[in-house]
């Protein structure tokens, strides 16, 4: 039963490979970035940056009930840790030089939205639970390096939009992907996630909040 589920899954990913790899080796690359220049060791780098790349996807399989791509694909482990390794020895270069590190993330977010959308897509579920594993692909692997260093998740951060734009980007894919236009929603949700994400720290746009209470007034 098992098996001929993890077949079928895997038939019905039609996104190309090419696609995914790139996807999570520049999220690997940010991830190996972030695990250097928060102190980690060189193996703590590629520890945590493989997390960053690679933990969304795995995530993602396992609540779909098939074979993670990263243990079934045996040419994406070695991809991503070579991706992971260079993020990790162009960190400081990076910090000292100001590169677009945000491009680079939004890039590697909008991607993971879409490949987690795609195939999720293709199992039959409701929209709602598209949005769900293209949100989870893309945010997970970084909250569980969140975790393992010790620093608070991103996506529960005040700030510029992150868990806002990966819902946007979502949301986008199953509106396009639902009036039969499957090419439109793969750029359509790239580019969501990446212009919401590059606007609203650009504009210092705040993500949605409830409004606080008074502490003083239990």
């Amino acid at each position: 039963m098992i098996l001929v589920m993890i077949t079928s899954a895997e038939s019905a990913h039609i996104m190309p490979i090419w696609l995914e790899v790139s996807a999570m080796c520049i999220s690997g690359f940010f991830g190996g970035e972030v695990a250097a220049k928060r102190g980690a060791p060189i193996l703590g780098v590629l520890i945590g940056g493989l997390i960053f790349g690679l933990g969304g996807g795995v995530v993602r399989d396992l609540m779909l009930n098939v074979m993670p791509a990263a243990i079934a694909n045996w040419y994406l482990l070695p991809a991503v840790g070579l991706a992971v390794l260079l993020g990790g020895a162009c960190s400081r270069f990076i910090s000292q030089t100001g590169l677009p590190i945000l491009w680079i993330q939004a890039l590697a977010l909008g991607m993971l939205v879409l490949i987690g959308c795609d195939k999720a897509s293709h199992f039959g579920i409701s929209v709602y639970a598209v949005v769900a594993m293209g949100v989870i692909t893309a945010m997970a692997g970084g909250s569980i390096l969140d975790v393992l260093s010790g620093t608070r998740a991103a996506l529960l951060n005040q700030g510029a939009w992150h868990l806002t734009s990966l819902v946007a980007g979502a949301v986008c894919f199953v509106i396009l992907e639902h009036f039969n236009l499957p090419a439109l929603a793969g750029i359509g949700t790239v580019i969501t996630v990446v212009a919401s994400r590059l606007i609203s720290a650009h504009l210092g746009w705040q993500c949605p909040e409830f409004p606080k209470g008074n502490s003083e007034n239990p």
